[in-house]
């Protein structure tokens, strides 16, 4: 009798560990990056790019009186990308002839994963004193090797426009781009700073958690009942 309780516990302990949830390790590899940033102002123009991590990249162009600006930074370490970028275009003085002014700032991570994961992705972005029609937009995109898994995209010409994006799906094994751009264009003629850019809050994989089959274990168990009845 006691030696059927034990094996009853035993197998009960069994049964429980498999009865909570397991998690599946995935292998994130960074395959690649690519970013670049561009600025022009009458004609000036300055052009920077990187393929390393982490990385900050800024290119400045200088006109009479009025520069563009275009900046971005990253990191991406223990499966978090931390990433941000911004175009500014400043006239310092009035003046008749409109100072012309261009920049965008891209940014590419291209990931494989071995088995599923969840992938969160959110984060801010916004446009100021922008005077062109639409000159100046964001787009952001996540894509496999055949389609686009999330896309959004947004353009701004006047005064000043914020919002957030946001986007959460499970990822099975396989190769995924994310991609993100930002691009100003603006004519000035006054003093006046125009930009637009992004920031993540947040960019992360995580692994899923895959209950195991528990069939036969249950039925392992009920036999084991079945057993100890019959000896009684």
């Amino acid at each position: 009798m006691l030696r059927t309780q034990m094996l009853l516990k035993f197998v009960s302990a069994i049964l429980f560990a498999f009865l909570l949830p397991a998690y599946s390790h995935a292998d994130v590899v960074a395959v690649g990056f690519s970013s670049t940033t561009f600025a022009s102002v009458d004609g000036i123009s300055d052009t920077d790019n990187s393929n390393n991590n982490p990385m900050t990249l800024a290119s400045n162009a200088n006109g009479d009186e009025a520069f563009t600006e275009s900046m971005l930074d990253w990191s991406f370490a223990d499966d978090c990308l931390d990433a941000n970028g911004l175009v500014t275009a400043k006239r310092d003085t009035e003046t008749k002839t409109a100072s012309e002014h261009s920049g965008t700032s891209s940014f590419l991570i291209k990931f494989e994963i071995d088995s599923e994961m969840e992938i969160s992705i959110c984060g801010d972005w916004g446009f100021s004193g922008n005077t062109e029609d639409g000159g100046d937009g964001l787009r952001f995109q996540l894509r496999d090797e055949t389609s686009a898994i999330y896309s959004d995209s947004t353009t701004s010409n006047t005064g000043i426009a914020s919002d957030t994006f946001e986007h959460t799906s499970i990822l099975g094994p396989g190769t995924y781009t994310w991609e993100i751009r930002v691009a100003l264009t603006e004519s000035l003629t006054e003093p006046q700073i125009a930009q637009a850019g992004w920031a993540l809050s947040k960019f992360k994989l995580s692994n899923v958690a895959v209950p195991e089959p528990t069939g036969l274990l249950v039925l392992g168990l009920g036999g084991i009942a079945m057993i100890t009845r019959r000896r009684r």
